[in-house]
């Protein structure tokens, strides 16, 4: 499956859920209207047979240009749902390559839509750190500033793992089990997690900004690989190398 960062071709635009008027007259103009949809099709199956999970998008067009937008990006023209009664045709996007794609939109939407995610994953640390990103505007700001197409999450909480295994000194430090000999102190580590994150804002950013992850693989499968230390190793190519198992398709 290719990824959603080609930008030649149709002009795309960003709409959300009630412009759905506009999205389809921005579409029979000969643009690309990317509308947000709902998030009630989570866990059902696709047209195609995919079980979906958020967040949801459809990609609209006029066939010959939502084709040449699809080619472009790996996705096979089957995807393609009929016109119906309108002139314009759609494609059903969602999980991973939804997230790539709202990000170049909506970084901290996409962003937000993410930690959902991780708020299930196996790892109570990471679970109960995503919900707290959740509630807290600064550190999702922060967590937005991944480049488009890397996952917010694992960036973010490579990037804290990191800096502490290189001997970033803070109380955060003991909360970890790949830092205390594996031990559950029992404590929230939200309150020291925003504290840590807030007091090395800029070493945090430009991590963000010069590695990425090896991943392609979901937020709950990807959970009980986070707490490890090769969450936070760097390869010799900036990556943060995390175990992976693939995906099923995230178009419809």
């Amino acid at each position: 499956m290719g990824g959603a960062e080609p930008q030649d071709g149709p002009q795309e635009r960003y709409f959300e859920r009630r412009q759905v008027r506009e999205a389809i007259a921005w579409a029979e103009e000969g643009g690309i209207a990317v509308h947000r949809n709902f998030d009630h099709y989570q866990g059902t199956r696709s047209a195609r047979g995919f079980v979906m999970t958020r967040p949801f998008l459809h990609v609209i067009g006029l066939r010959p240009v939502l084709a040449e937008w699809a080619e472009a990006r790996g996705i096979p023209p089957q995807a393609i749902q009929p016109e119906k009664r309108r002139r314009v045709a759609h494609i059903d996007v969602f999980g991973d390559f939804a997230l790539q794609l709202l990000a170049r939109f909506d970084p901290v939407e996409a962003a937000t839509a993410s930690f959902r995610l991780f708020t299930r994953v196996g790892s109570q640390l990471y679970a109960r750190l995503s919900a707290g990103v959740l509630e807290d505007p600064e550190l999702l700001a922060l967590a937005a500033t991944a480049p488009a197409g890397q996952p917010p999450p694992n960036l973010l909480f490579a990037a804290v793992h990191y800096l502490l295994l290189r001997g970033a000194s803070h109380p955060l430090a003991r909360l970890y089990p790949s830092l205390n000999g594996g031990r559950d102190l029992g404590e929230d580590a939200l309150p020291a997690f925003r504290d840590f994150c807030l007091r090395h804002r800029e070493q945090i950013e430009a991590l963000l900004q010069e590695r990425t992850v090896q991943t392609n693989e979901s937020a709950p499968a990807l959970a009980s690989t986070c707490s490890a230390t090769a969450t936070a190793s760097p390869t010799a190519t900036g990556c943060w190398a995390i175990p992976t198992r693939r995906c099923a398709s995230t178009v419809g």
